[in-house]
């Protein structure tokens, strides 16, 4: 936990932040993101996509086998297979980012969305929905933490729950650092 800063660190699908790096060489840029929620957090910038090596633009992927444990490979041939390098970064942000308070995830997304993302067939029919692979790791590896699609911060309520939650996930782990530093210091 950063101690020394007084607004929380929240991370964001880089994409959501104008930065062109979508499958197509785009972005999602998010007005409320970019010129509101960084007046209160920290923003970090993560695109799991590019940090395993990825190019832009690329061929997207798309989720495919077991809808509880699906793979990642591209759409056109069914290869590829980036499932593992995506959780495996999501491991490894929880671990670099132990300050992190909050999340904002990309929707529809087979590496960052939290809910309802399509997983296919070999054939490529759509068998079941799960959870992108990157988001679902990072989950895991930090159950407790607020997280949200973009799309839940539509309306003035949506967001202002989810800032409610950061600021209060930010309180509680500042305390608990605090704490411990207090702790070295005593005999």
């Amino acid at each position: 936990m950063d101690t020394t800063s007084d607004r929380p660190l929240v991370g964001v699908s880089a994409c959501l932040l104008g930065q062109p790096v979508r499958y197509d060489g785009r972005h999602k840029y998010n007005t409320w993101i970019v010129e509101e929620l960084a007046l209160s957090c920290r923003l970090l910038p993560l695109c799991p996509e590019t940090a395993i090596g990825l190019s832009v633009p690329r061929e997207p992927i798309h989720l495919i086998g077991n809808p509880s444990h699906p793979d990642a490979v591209r759409v056109s041939d069914g290869q590829g297979n980036v499932g593992q390098a995506l959780a495996d970064y999501g491991k490894t942000i929880a671990a670099e980012y132990p300050d992190l308070c909050g999340y904002i995830f990309k929707a529809r997304s087979p590496s960052c969305g939290i809910s309802g993302i399509p997983v296919h067939n070999a054939q490529g029919e759509a068998i079941g929905v799960g959870m992108g692979l990157y988001a679902r790791a990072l989950c895991q590896a930090v159950p407790e933490l607020p997280v949200v699609e973009e799309g839940g911060l539509t309306d003035a309520d949506k967001r202002v729950h989810f800032l409610s939650r950061v600021h209060a996930y930010y309180r509680r782990a500042k305390r608990r650092d605090l704490t411990r530093n207090t702790l070295r210091v005593l005999p």
